[in-house]
Protein backbone atom coordinates (compact mmCIF):
# COMPACT_ATOMS: atom_id res chain seq x y z
CA UNK A 1 0.00 0.00 0.00
CA UNK A 2 1.37 3.15 -0.94
CA UNK A 3 1.45 6.11 1.60
CA UNK A 4 0.78 9.90 0.20
CA UNK A 5 2.11 12.37 2.81
CA UNK A 6 -0.12 15.29 2.98
CA UNK A 7 0.22 18.43 5.48
CA UNK A 8 -2.72 20.19 6.84
CA UNK A 9 -2.62 23.75 8.83
CA UNK A 10 -5.40 23.81 11.24
CA UNK A 11 -6.63 26.72 12.94
CA UNK A 12 -8.74 26.33 16.21
CA UNK A 13 -10.78 28.88 18.35
CA UNK A 14 -11.14 28.06 21.98
CA UNK A 15 -12.71 31.22 23.82
CA UNK A 16 -10.59 33.68 22.29
CA UNK A 17 -7.38 32.20 21.63
CA UNK A 18 -6.28 30.98 18.51
CA UNK A 19 -4.60 27.99 18.38
CA UNK A 20 -2.77 26.84 15.08
CA UNK A 21 -1.15 22.99 14.16
CA UNK A 22 0.25 21.88 11.54
CA UNK A 23 -0.03 17.87 11.36
CA UNK A 24 1.96 15.82 8.76
CA UNK A 25 -0.16 12.49 7.73
CA UNK A 26 0.07 9.61 5.37
CA UNK A 27 -2.90 8.09 4.36
CA UNK A 28 -3.67 4.76 5.48
CA UNK A 29 -0.62 5.65 8.59
CA UNK A 30 -1.33 3.63 11.85
CA UNK A 31 -0.98 4.57 15.77
CA UNK A 32 2.29 2.67 15.42
CA UNK A 33 3.37 5.12 12.95
CA UNK A 34 3.37 8.24 15.30
CA UNK A 35 6.56 9.97 16.53
CA UNK A 36 6.84 10.52 20.24
CA UNK A 37 5.37 13.28 21.82
CA UNK A 38 6.50 17.05 21.15
CA UNK A 39 7.25 15.89 17.74
CA UNK A 40 5.62 15.64 14.43
CA UNK A 41 6.00 13.71 10.90
CA UNK A 42 7.57 16.13 8.31
CA UNK A 43 6.07 15.72 4.22
CA UNK A 44 8.81 13.07 3.52
CA UNK A 45 7.59 10.79 6.56
CA UNK A 46 10.42 11.65 8.64
CA UNK A 47 9.47 13.00 12.64
CA UNK A 48 11.00 16.22 13.62
CA UNK A 49 10.66 18.16 16.97
CA UNK A 50 8.34 20.50 17.59
CA UNK A 51 9.56 24.49 17.06
CA UNK A 52 9.87 26.38 19.54
CA UNK A 53 7.18 28.14 20.33
CA UNK A 54 4.93 24.88 19.96
CA UNK A 55 4.41 21.42 21.70
CA UNK A 56 3.01 18.45 20.70
CA UNK A 57 1.30 15.64 22.32
CA UNK A 58 0.58 13.01 20.43
CA UNK A 59 3.11 12.32 18.18
CA UNK A 60 0.96 13.59 15.39
CA UNK A 61 1.59 17.57 15.38
CA UNK A 62 2.72 20.52 16.81
CA UNK A 63 0.10 22.96 18.70
CA UNK A 64 1.31 27.13 18.91
CA UNK A 65 1.86 27.76 22.67
CA UNK A 66 -0.92 30.53 23.80
CA UNK A 67 -0.38 34.12 22.94
CA UNK A 68 2.56 35.86 24.99
CA UNK A 69 4.03 32.71 25.40
CA UNK A 70 6.84 30.58 24.23
CA UNK A 71 8.06 26.76 24.78
CA UNK A 72 11.70 25.11 24.06
CA UNK A 73 12.15 23.01 20.96
CA UNK A 74 10.71 19.55 21.32
CA UNK A 75 7.54 20.74 24.35
CA UNK A 76 5.51 17.76 25.04
CA UNK A 77 2.46 19.71 26.83
CA UNK A 78 0.87 23.21 27.53
CA UNK A 79 2.53 23.09 30.48
CA UNK A 80 5.76 23.74 29.09
CA UNK A 81 4.64 26.81 27.30
CA UNK A 82 5.96 29.29 29.49
CA UNK A 83 5.02 33.50 29.60
CA UNK A 84 7.49 35.98 27.51
CA UNK A 85 9.39 38.66 30.19
CA UNK A 86 6.48 41.28 31.18
CA UNK A 87 3.52 38.71 31.64
CA UNK A 88 2.76 36.23 33.94
CA UNK A 89 0.71 32.68 33.96
CA UNK A 90 -2.88 33.05 35.29
CA UNK A 91 -4.31 29.42 34.28
CA UNK A 92 -2.88 28.50 30.99
CA UNK A 93 -3.34 31.93 29.61
CA UNK A 94 -0.31 34.74 29.87
CA UNK A 95 -1.90 38.14 31.13
CA UNK A 96 0.12 41.38 30.82
CA UNK A 97 2.05 42.66 34.08
CA UNK A 98 0.12 45.87 35.44
CA UNK A 99 1.06 49.14 34.05
CA UNK A 100 4.44 50.50 35.03
CA UNK A 101 5.85 46.86 35.85
CA UNK A 102 8.01 44.57 34.85
CA UNK A 103 8.56 40.71 34.87
CA UNK A 104 11.03 38.14 33.87
CA UNK A 105 9.91 35.66 31.02
CA UNK A 106 8.46 32.38 32.80
CA UNK A 107 6.50 34.68 35.44
CA UNK A 108 3.84 32.77 37.31
CA UNK A 109 1.62 34.92 38.91
CA UNK A 110 1.05 38.06 39.52
CA UNK A 111 3.39 38.85 42.39
CA UNK A 112 6.28 38.47 39.59
CA UNK A 113 5.70 41.53 38.08
CA UNK A 114 7.96 44.23 40.15
CA UNK A 115 6.88 47.63 40.23
CA UNK A 116 9.46 50.38 40.09
CA UNK A 117 11.05 51.97 42.70
CA UNK A 118 8.74 54.19 45.07
CA UNK A 119 5.90 52.21 44.32
CA UNK A 120 4.09 48.90 45.58
CA UNK A 121 2.03 46.51 44.51
CA UNK A 122 -1.54 46.16 45.43
CA UNK A 123 -4.68 45.07 43.95
CA UNK A 124 -2.64 43.94 40.73
CA UNK A 125 -1.91 48.16 40.39
CA UNK A 126 1.58 49.08 40.82
CA UNK A 127 0.34 52.48 43.10
CA UNK A 128 2.69 55.33 44.16
CA UNK A 129 3.85 55.09 47.99
CA UNK A 130 1.89 57.44 49.96
CA UNK A 131 3.25 61.30 51.09
CA UNK A 132 6.28 60.74 49.06
CA UNK A 133 7.65 57.75 50.87
CA UNK A 134 10.30 55.98 49.09
CA UNK A 135 10.47 52.19 48.28
CA UNK A 136 12.73 49.41 46.46
CA UNK A 137 11.73 48.27 43.10
CA UNK A 138 9.26 45.32 43.51
CA UNK A 139 7.67 46.24 46.34
CA UNK A 140 4.54 44.62 47.36
CA UNK A 141 3.59 45.80 50.50
CA UNK A 142 2.43 49.68 52.44
CA UNK A 143 5.38 48.68 54.80
CA UNK A 144 7.85 48.38 52.19
CA UNK A 145 7.33 52.34 51.43
CA UNK A 146 9.66 54.27 54.13
CA UNK A 147 10.53 58.18 55.08
CA UNK A 148 13.80 58.26 52.65
CA UNK A 149 17.16 59.16 55.45
CA UNK A 150 17.11 63.16 53.64
CA UNK A 151 13.52 64.14 54.65
CA UNK A 152 13.66 61.92 57.87
CA UNK A 153 17.13 64.19 58.44
CA UNK A 154 15.95 67.63 57.30
CA UNK A 155 12.36 66.85 59.93
CA UNK A 156 14.77 66.40 63.45
CA UNK A 157 17.11 69.73 61.52
CA UNK A 158 13.84 71.38 61.80
CA UNK A 159 12.39 70.17 64.98
CA UNK A 160 15.97 71.04 66.68
CA UNK A 161 16.00 74.62 64.95
CA UNK A 162 12.47 74.96 66.59
CA UNK A 163 13.63 73.72 69.86
CA UNK A 164 17.06 75.88 69.82
CA UNK A 165 15.28 79.37 68.53
CA UNK A 166 12.36 78.39 71.73
CA UNK A 167 15.57 78.02 74.39
CA UNK A 168 17.62 81.10 72.70
CA UNK A 169 14.23 83.41 73.07
CA UNK A 170 12.95 82.28 76.60
CA UNK A 171 13.01 84.46 79.60
CA UNK A 172 15.19 81.44 81.42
Amino acid sequence: MSHTPTLQLELVSNNNLVFSSIRATSEGSTDEENCQAGHMKSGDGQCQSCTEGTYGTDGLECLSCPDSSTSVQGATSISQCICLANHYKNSDQCQPCPATSTSDQGATSVVACKCPADHLLENETCKTCPGGQKSEPGSTSLSDCKQSESSLTSGFQTVSMAFTLYALNSPF
